[in-house]
């Protein structure tokens, strides 16, 4: 990543001047390049409020950068002077964490899709039916879905909220 890609957001300006005492803007942008060069990305993370951002990790910097663009958000300091052996086995747990994860969010997404066309089809049934006993079944079952439906964004975000605490807790080691 070059330092011109990279922009820095107000937040991030006023983080790297109280942790690292980088005060210009352009010394700003070829430090963040440079820990770039050897970085390990952690993953998307999202915060207390709920703003998913990218993570990377490099020599005990932590940056976490926009999800859409090379905007960087905020940094801080990891704690340094671990061994290799040590690294090398909480990053590879983390790797293990982190693909469950995207597994389970993956499965998250095909159930959505599975209740969204499940949904579609108790529709067109309720429109044909005439029997009111069949229409109420049809219609509670709707009611179900849809309850199910609307909790999924919830177990997706908790889902993600956890891999962010082990990122943090990884990012201590990077």
């Amino acid at each position: 990543m070059k330092p011109s890609e990279i922009t820095i957001t107000h937040h991030a300006k006023k983080r790297f001047r109280e942790r690292f005492g980088i005060d210009n803007h352009y010394a700003a942008r070829n430090w963040i390049a440079q820990k770039m060069e050897h970085a390990r990305y952690l993953g998307i993370t999202v915060d207390r409020s709920g703003r998913e951002a990218r993570t990377y990790a490099s020599n005990g910097v932590i940056i976490h950068f926009d999800l859409d663009s090379n905007a960087v958000i905020t940094v801080y300091k990891g704690t340094a002077g671990h061994d290799s052996a040590t690294k090398r086995l909480i990053f590879d747990a983390y790797e293990i964490i982190k693909n469950d994860a995207d597994e389970s969010l993956r499965r998250t997404e095909s159930f959505a899709a599975e209740l969204d066309e499940e949904l579609r089809w108790l529709a067109e049934e309720l429109k044909r039916t005439r029997s009111k006993a069949k229409r109420m079944a049809l219609q509670a079952r709707i009611n179900a879905v849809q309850m199910r439906v609307d909790e999924l964004p919830a177990e997706s975000l908790e889902i993600k909220r956890k891999v962010t605490r082990y990122a943090r807790g990884v990012s201590a080691y990077a």
